[in-house]
């Protein structure tokens, strides 16, 4: 496209016209960490599906436990999240086989990422937003709310007790509405919890390393990993687990940010 600037008329009323070219262009940014993602689940769907998908590029098996189903009624980006409302012993998750979640923090220095959106239906219980633990001798890390308003994160680096244990301290989350939910470590060792990009919590732990031997543990959406308990009662959206990768922290420390504004890439 061309943008008029300037015209002169010139002999025998020859109009010259000088003209300064314009460009537009659209880009359509993706994710540069794709390759690094080991869990990308948007919880898009039909509404009632039990059907869930990983588009990560290992395309891990999810599978529903209890009434775990695509909800239409309430999400944040997509159309649709995951709704669990089963709070009791077996409760309602989602369940990850296949897992490569080994190399998610093999060292102290080793950074990652695990984000979602969450809608709380209950505050002041016990409730679980991802883990993989399948109690004593097989701990590995658990994001979830302690009987609280706030979040609180566990990791192990020996299996057999947890290591590393801290939370938020002013998030204040309340019922009925979308968290963005971000759980950070960065390449010096520091990890941060924000809510709503808000840094509500921080620690940089003598041994971060989360115990790399799996075996065959599930990684479980929405409750504990060893009796399915203590599930979560809401509506979880948007989860995405990237290894080596600090996708925050690194850029943004303790600075508030804005958190994502869409469904993330899947390319």
């Amino acid at each position: 496209m061309f943008r008029v600037i300037e015209t002169l008329h010139g002999a025998n009323f020859v109009v010259e016209i000088v003209a300064e070219a314009i460009l537009r262009c659209s880009l359509n940014y993706g994710d540069p960490y794709i390759g690094s993602v080991l869990l990308l689940a948007h919880f898009d769907g039909t509404d009632g599906s039990t059907t869930f998908l990983d588009a990560s590029p290992y395309h891990n098996t999810l599978t529903g436990v209890g009434n775990a189903e695509i909800t239409t009624g309430d999400f944040k980006f997509g159309g649709g999240s995951l709704l669990l409302e089963n709070h009791a012993i077996n409760g309602d998750n989602v369940g990850l086989s296949n897992v490569n979640f080994g190399q998610l923090s093999p060292t102290n220095t080793s950074p990652y990422t695990i984000e979602l959106w969450a809608l709380f239906n209950s505050t002041g219980i016990l409730q679980y937003l991802i883990t993989q633990t399948a109690g004593l001798g097989s701990r590995h890390f658990a994001m979830y709310q302690d009987g609280d308003d706030e979040i609180t994160w566990h990791t192990s680096s020996n299996l057999s007790a947890w290591t590393h244990e801290f939370k938020t301290s002013g998030a204040n989350i309340v019922t009925g509405q979308f968290y963005s939910i971000i759980l950070d470590k960065d390449s010096t060792g520091t990890v941060r919890i924000y809510v709503d990009g808000v840094m509500y919590a921080k620690q940089t732990p003598a041994n971060s390393a989360i115990n790399t031997t799996n075996g065959t543990q599930l990684v479980i959406i929405g409750s504990h990993g060893v009796l399915n308990a203590d599930s979560f009662d809401g509506c979880i959206d948007e989860v995405r687990v990237t290894a080596g990768i600090s996708r925050y922290g690194d850029l943004n420390g303790d600075t508030s940010f804005t958190p994502p504004s869409s469904s993330f890439p899947e390319t």
